[in-house]
Order: structure tokens, then sequence, then C-alpha cells
């Protein structure tokens, strides 16, 4: 392994373990660690190899580039700084795209050892979010009940993260089968340790693409088992609903959103949001009073006083970034897809659906969460990016030889 190697290696733990060094082990002046290493990392990767450069070549890094840029001139001018403007700046507008792009360099290099490396980091993350959080002792379903309010979302975000890094390496060959259910499990228990709804909807939808890659549907004798997957999966379902606090999460949602939404009545179309529904009529109101370039990134409650950010990745472009920020999120999404789909003819069936459900995981938790400052998101984005690259270019060979 180069130096270069070891330090990008390091900066990507640091980065995807933030939450457990501040969360859980309450250091503080991490940032400052982190910036060290970005800037070792990124000086080396650009003196040493050519990589850099090829990174700043993919589409989907470009137009995330010009996104930053964006938001980054839009944040200045509308200002609203925050009480520490620089773990703002770093976590906004440097650690993403950075580890997206030193994911990248690794997995054109070595695609198993980045793959193995980011598992190891993201099992990490949640047993130490299992074994070192204190559960929850409460009533009703609060963070008290629940538990684990020293990480919050970051153990069962993370969770999801490690069963699609989980699922990527199994259908490379890396890991065996035993071992991906081993890891699907532990993601699972991070789940239901804080009872996070999006983040099981999410882990389900995950595997259900899993679950594809392991039929060939031209055999009755698959669809078979594929039904009685299917029935067991919805009896353990039921279950879940009525006997665990996940379940009675799951059916607080409309009573929640009725009661968010008690005086916007006309968009009675929201209440599945629950709670999160009151999230997007007050940034579509926002975004209707600021259409073209928001109000600046992470300035919802600097201007409403409401208690939390936007919890919508959507409704935080459209408030926040406006319709030009917002038209670049879509462009950088479909050129994320269109990776997938304009190779499918270099992919193998079973790694196209693994790459797939990454994005499907992501949309439809997008729908009440922000994702724009998520690194474990930009480092599943340059697996992405750096699978769909190798693809090409080994065709490419291949066909010279």
């Amino acid at each position: 392994m180069t130096k270069q190697t070891r330090f990008n290696y390091a900066f990507i733990a640091i980065t995807l373990l933030y939450a457990i060094f501040t969360g859980l082990f309450k250091l503080r002046g991490v940032y400052y660690i982190e910036l060290l290493f970005l800037v070792m990392s990124m000086i080396n990767t650009g003196v040493s190899s050519g990589n850099l450069k090829y990174a700043f070549r993919q589409p989907a890094i470009i137009i995330w580039s010009v996104w930053l840029v964006y938001t980054f001139i839009v944040r200045f001018f509308a200002g609203y700084r925050s009480d520490n403007e620089i773990y703002s700046i770093l976590h906004i507008f440097f650690l993403p795209i950075s580890v997206m792009i030193i994911v990248f360099v690794e997995a054109m290099k070595n695609m198993r050892r980045t793959t193995l490396f980011i598992l190891v980091i993201e099992t990490l993350f949640v047993i130490l979010g299992l074994t070192l959080q204190s559960r929850g002792s409460g009533t009703g379903t609060g963070w008290e009940a629940r538990g684990g309010m020293d990480l919050g979302n970051a153990l069962p975000l993370n969770a999801v993260t490690m069963a699609f890094f989980a699922a990527w390496a199994y259908v490379k060959g890396y890991i065996k089968e035993r071992t991906l259910y081993i890891l699907l499990a532990i993601s699972l228990m991070g789940i239901f340790f804080t009872s996070t709804r999006k983040a099981f909807a999410g882990w389900a939808i995950g595997c259900v693409f899993v679950a594809l890659t392991k039929f060939d549907y031209h055999k009755p004798a698959n669809l078979f088992k594929l039904a009685v997957i299917a029935i067991i999966a919805y009896m353990a379902l039921q279950l879940m609903m009525t006997y665990t606090m996940m379940g009675q999460r799951f059916n607080q949602v409309e009573d929640a959103g009725e009661f968010a939404m008690r005086n916007y009545e006309t968009v009675w179309w929201l209440k599945p949001l629950g709670d999160r529904a009151l999230h997007y009529i007050l940034g579509w109101e926002l975004f209707l009073e600021h259409p073209i370039f928001g109000i600046g990134i992470h300035n919802f409650q600097s201007i409403t006083n409401f208690a939390v950010p936007i919890h919508s990745e959507y409704i935080v472009q459209l408030c926040e970034c406006g319709i030009i920020g917002t038209v670049l999120y879509l462009l950088f999404n479909y050129q994320l897809l269109k990776g997938i789909l304009k190779h499918k003819k270099y992919i193998s069936n079973k790694e196209g659906l693994i790459l797939l459900s990454a994005l499907a995981t992501l949309y439809f938790i997008s729908l009440t969460a922000w994702q724009y400052d998520s690194v474990r998101i930009f480092a599943q984005n340059g697996i992405i990016i750096a699978a769909c690259t190798k693809y090409v270019t080994n065709h490419r060979k291949r066909k010279q030889n």
C-alpha cells in the first residue's frame, strides 16, 4: 500500500467515523484533524498520480463541484452565519465531495480493497453505536424511550450504508453469502436500536434488490421460493408493526401528519410524511418567496426559527438552493443513474441491481432527510462512479486486445 493510499484511507476513516468521535467519545476539534488529512490526501493524490485530474473529468463530479461553488456564493450573499462557520463550511462544501473523489480514486486503483475498507469502517460504526450508547428508559416513542441520543439518526443511516457496501462486496465476490447475511443482520440491529422508520424502509428496499440478484426468473421453482420469502417477510412485518417500537412509530405517522397539518388541510396528501409534512409546507412557502437562488444552504432555521433543519433533501434544494441549485442537484443524480443504465451492457445484472439499490434507497430516504452533507452517501457515490467508469475502461481494453 502506497503512502498516498494510506493517507486517503485515514482520511476516509476519520471522516466516516466523525460522529463516533464527537457523539460517543465527546472529542472536540476533530474537524481540524479532518481538514489536515483532507489537505494531505489531496496534495498526495494530485502530485503522485493523474487520478485527481481524471476524477474531475467525470460529469457527476463536475456538476457537484458547480453546485458547491453556486451554493457557497449564494450562502455568502444571503448571510445568516452559523455559530461555527469553519465547521459548516468544511462539512458542507469540502468533506462530502472530497470523500467522493478520494473513494473514486482509490476504487479505480483497487475496487476490492476500497470496498472492504469502507465496509469495515461502517461495520465498526454500527457496532460501536450498538454497544456504547445508552438504551431508552422512558415511556412513549421519543428519543428518551428509544435510546441512542448520542448518535441520533447517524447510527441507523450508517447502518443502511453498511448494508449497501455488504451487498456490493457480496455481488463482487469479496465476501461469502453467510457473511452477507450476518452483516445485514447487524445493520438491522443498528436500525432497530433507534427505531428509525426511514432507515428501516431504506434497508428493506436494499434487501429487495439483494433478493432480486438471487433468482433466475426463468425457473418456476425460483419464483415459488421468491413467493415464499415474500410471505415470510409480510408475516414478519405484521409482527413488527404489532409488537415493536418501530411498529408503534409507523402507526403514529398518520396521526403526526394530521397534527402537523391541522392548519393546512388543502395539502392533505402530505400526511403520509408525518411531522415532516410541515417541513414541506414551510419550505415551499420560502421557495415561492425566493424561487431563483433560494435562501442559502443551511439557512432555514436561521430564517424561520424552526427547531430543526429541513428533513427533506428535495425541499432543501428548492427552498435553500432555488431553481438553479435544484437543477444542478437533479443533473448530478441524473448522471449517477445514467452511468448505471447507459453502461448496463458492460455491467452484470447482479452488480447493476445493487448499484441501482443504492440510488433507490437514497431517493426514498431523501423524502424525510437531508443528504447534501452526508459523507457516507458521497462515499457510496464515489463507488458508483468508479464502478461505471471501470466497466467502460475494461471493456475498451478488451476490445483493443
